[in-house]
């Protein structure tokens, strides 16, 4: 099993200035899940930064999800980012984000076929939320980081 930490909140200079000119969660959205290319990594054995995913111009779901995270809280968006798997292939995890919109929308930019609100991912099971570098769910229970 692989254990990792995801930290969205580095530098990130060049996606937190193109949050600010997007500056709408909708264009946000179309922005990466149009013009940063998916790419599938075997299980997230590495990812970019949110400003190493714009420099390359692609990335996996663990980097698109990142992006998107730095460039909502940057705008002010609560939002969070979910991490699931397949039921039936355990071996096949995904995460993405969700807003805070009334409820909790889904905000799934690797998924090239889906409009905003949708996701391949609907009948998988959810395993960990994480809110922030400090606060996660995992298994529903909840925890705070001690780091």
């Amino acid at each position: 099993m692989n254990v990792f930490v995801l930290r969205a909140n580095t530098d990130n200079k060049e996606a937190k200035a193109l949050a600010l000119k997007l500056a709408s969660p909708l264009n946000i959205y179309n922005f990466v899940k149009d013009c940063i290319k998916y790419t599938k990594d075997p299980i997230w054995q590495s990812w970019r930064t949110p400003d190493e995913t714009i420099s390359a111009k692609k990335g996996d779901c663990v980097d698109k999800t990142l992006l998107s995270k730095t460039m909502l809280d940057t705008i002010g968006i609560q939002n969070r980012m979910i991490i699931s798997y397949k039921n039936t292939e355990p071996q096949e995890a995904h995460i993405y984000n969700q807003i805070l919109n009334r409820y909790w929308e889904i905000f799934d930019t690797s998924c090239g076929i889906c409009a905003m609100g949708n996701t391949f991912a609907h009948n998988w099971e959810i395993v960990a939320i994480i809110y922030d570098d400090e606060t996660f769910i995992f298994n529903n229970k909840k925890y705070r980081m001690l780091i």
